[in-house]
């Protein structure tokens, strides 16, 4: 995806199994353990996408969406622990652009982060 940057948000194998997946498709992964850090990331450099898994939403989650939103133009998805997307609505009334269930497809998840990326480039070529 050529320098497109992922932060990965979360200390778990189905977190490392999508950091691989998103290296093997060619973008930049910066991988962290918790919410906290992960605002610590942020504020250094804003990625193209953020994807966090629901386990590492802790204090600070609200407070990453709202730098997110407010300074970075980045999108989040949400990397649910249940296979029930109706678990997915309070972090989708919090600010994340998606939530996907668990077990997590890669391709449905590559899919959605492609699709935000684009649109956020595009958004901010208009908004230019």
């Amino acid at each position: 995806m050529n320098g497109v940057t992922i932060l990965l948000v979360g200390d778990n194998p189905e977190v490392r199994h999508v950091s691989s997946g998103f290296g093997q498709a060619g973008y930049v992964v910066t991988a962290v353990r918790d919410d906290g850090e992960a605002l610590a990331e942020v504020t250094r450099a804003c990625p193209d996408l953020v994807v966090m898994a629901e386990s590492a939403w802790e204090s600070t989650g609200v407070q990453l969406v709202g730098y997110l939103w407010g300074i970075c133009s980045t999108p989040l998805i949400i990397l649910g622990q249940s296979s029930d997307g109706a678990d997915g609505i309070p972090y989708l009334e919090m600010g994340a652009d998606a939530y996907v269930t668990s077990p997590v497809d890669f391709g449905e998840l590559l899919a959605r982060a492609h699709l935000l990326v684009h649109l956020t480039r595009k958004e901010l070529r208009n908004a230019n």
